[in-house]
């Protein structure tokens, strides 16, 4: 809730000047000519200057239109007053962001007042303001602010343009109030928005377009971090959160530079795709990268643009569930309230979260590893408290080699991947909160790894965990249904947790240059020896790794009808036992791709 004007020290004076309420009256068409020197002059200084005052010079310098307009069209004479609400009312402005703007008003408007405003907006939309407005009563706003939560939400960001400064007064304190939406009310609805917003990508940060502000760990997953605490504090910033306890200064920088770069990212985005637009598509990418300074020399500026970006936000995510769920716990919730029970010395069950029972658990390193196994050991737990979080990636971070150095580690690791449940839960959150990465140096080397073809919708790592998951959902009577075939080889194969390391490893090679088959098979046989496997199940494991793209390449290139092609397959798979194992780890791999090359009539190979 920020009423304060909005100042820019970098944007040229010959634009504010140009658009003073003392000069002569400005045409659609001056204004257009001003308005395209300024987007030049952003294009221009965006090298050289922090992206957060170029944002904050384009809102100055729609105030400023908006303002002259407002005067040229005689509004000022009347008792109503121009506020800029959501991102235009927190001064963040992209190059060709829509302007959200509110008309306040005392009471219902006449037809002479009616008739100046209809002509003031179609005068922005002229000069190609892509506008989004509303003209409310204060009590109109409450009333609809009150029944939806984007209204809330939009108002609670203004800030006032021109125009009547008392009626804004007189709005703000109604928006503080309980009566609007109290903390607990609006938290709630913020976060079943973000798990609906989520669910649209299918819960996948790592796609390789990603929507650069509704993806998870995007611009708005840090928005709705600063709206629940501010609607509670009170606050204008992120910064004052610090002062409450609620952010720590180190977060509150990781905040803010994860932050900066996604603005950058979607700064140059809007240029290079000359329209407003969130979503980074492959067309676009090479002329992102090369606007953001990561050179223009093949794919490699990509690869590290995308890397960096892909660690981003999964760095956000992470913050963003620690903050939302510690937000619950510590003050909607009553914490002396909370159901807790002991697991073991180190460990107990708060509700359904599992929380460390002192903040030194993690100096010890295999205690990071001994957690997951926990977890699946006991279905009740269903996610890891964010105190706890907030331990494990401070540890995480400290660690000067990856976990597989330790024996211990080893063995807990195995004994999550033999664990009925282990590729349940527990995998998923060892993915989420990068663990598989702390255990795994060659799976940190491919975390963030794109892949430049038509079929690939994630990047190497989320892949390669979606491959995984694939694998786990056919042991599960619940999906037979689905997948019969696989669901039934799955169920007779004695040691699934063969199949999920070929998972793991199947495409680990990728991003080193050469046969990405190959370079895994080396590093999947060195992994299972080290971990004690027979020398039978690291051969299997290691044939699955370089053959994983025979079947597919079978089946879609060569004609099965073929005794050559057919003899041909048969020497290489050799017995029933390779062929249900191939066969398995091909659905899986395909399904992982992309959804949409998978159907029921390729379950018959």
């Amino acid at each position: 809730m920020n009423n304060h004007p909005i100042q820019s020290d970098i944007i040229p004076e010959t634009f504010i000047n140009s658009l003073a309420i003392t000069t002569d009256i400005l045409s659609s068409k001056d204004i257009c000519q001003l308005t395209l020197s300024f987007h030049e002059w952003l294009n221009s200084a965006f090298a050289d200057n922090d992206v957060k005052d170029l944002l904050i010079a384009r809102a100055v310098f729609v105030d400023a239109i908006l303002t002259k307009l407002w005067c040229q069209h005689h509004l000022d004479e009347f008792q109503i007053g121009l506020v800029a609400v959501g991102g235009y009312g927190r001064g963040e402005l992209h190059p060709f962001s829509d302007i959200d703007i509110l008309i306040l008003t005392q009471t219902e408007i006449d037809l002479e007042l009616e008739e100046k405003i209809s002509s003031f907006i179609t005068q922005l939309w002229d000069i190609k303001l892509d506008i989004g407005h509303s003209v409310r009563s204060i009590k109109e706003c409450i009333k609809q602010a009150i029944d939806d939560v984007t209204v809330a939400t939009n108002l609670m960001e203004l800030r006032q343009i021109t125009g009547n400064e008392i009626l804004t007064q007189q709005l703000l304190p109604l928006i503080n109030e309980d009566v609007f939406w109290t903390s607990e009310k609006f938290f709630i609805a913020k976060r079943k928005e973000q798990a609906k917003r989520h669910l649209q990508y299918h819960g996948a940060a790592y796609t390789l377009e990603p929507n650069l502000k509704a993806s998870p760990g995007g611009l708005r997953d840090i928005q709705t971090i600063a709206w629940v605490a501010k609607r509670h504090f009170l606050a204008d910033s992120l910064e004052e959160l610090v002062e409450h306890n609620y952010l720590y200064p180190n977060e509150l920088a990781e905040l803010i530079e994860a932050q900066d770069y996604l603005w950058r990212m979607r700064f140059a985005l809007h240029f290079v795709a000359k329209r407003s637009e969130n979503r980074l598509l492959f067309d676009y990418q090479t002329d992102v990268a090369k606007m953001m300074g990561f050179g223009d020399e093949g794919k490699a500026p990509v690869e590290r643009m995308m890397k960096r970006f892909f660690r981003i936000i999964a760095r956000v995510a992470e913050l963003n569930t620690i903050l939302l769920q510690r937000f619950k716990q510590e003050i909607i919730q009553d914490p002396e309230q909370a159901n807790s029970k002991m697991i073991n010395q180190d460990f107990e069950l708060v509700d359904t979260l599992i929380n460390t029972t002192n903040d030194r658990i993690f100096m010890r390193p295999v205690k990071m590893i001994e957690m997951f196994l926990i977890i699946a050991q006991q279905p009740e737990i269903k996610g890891i408290h964010s105190h706890t979080l907030r331990l494990m990636r401070n540890a995480r971070r400290r660690l000067i080699s990856g976990l597989i150095d330790y024996e211990q580690c080893r063995q807990i690791f195995m004994a999550i991947i033999k664990h009925p449940r282990g590729l349940g839960l527990a995998f998923n959150l060892m993915h989420r909160y990068g663990i598989i990465g702390s255990y795994l140096p060659l799976w940190r080397n491919i975390v963030g790894q794109m892949q430049f073809d038509l079929f690939h919708a994630y990047s190497v790592d989320e892949h390669s965990f979606r491959v995984v998951k694939n694998l786990y959902q056919f042991s599960q009577k619940e999906h037979n249904h689905k997948y019969p075939l696989c669901s039934k080889i799955m169920q007779k194969i004695r040691k699934p947790e063969v199949l999920y390391l070929a998972g793991i490893f199947h495409d680990i090679g990728k991003g080193r240059g050469g046969d990405h088959a190959k370079l895994g098979a080396v590093d999947a046989l060195f992994f299972c020896q080290s971990h004690k496997m027979s020398n039978h199940d690291s051969k299997m494991v290691s044939w699955l790794v370089e053959k994983h793209l025979l079947m597919s390449v079978t089946a879609q290139r060569r004609d099965i009808n073929d005794e050559n092609v057919i003899r041909a397959f048969s020497n290489i798979v050799r017995d029933e036992a390779h062929l249900d194992y191939l066969y398995c780890l091909t659905v899986a791999d395909m399904r992982a791709t992309n959804e949409s090359l998978w159907n029921s009539r390729k379950q018959i190979y």
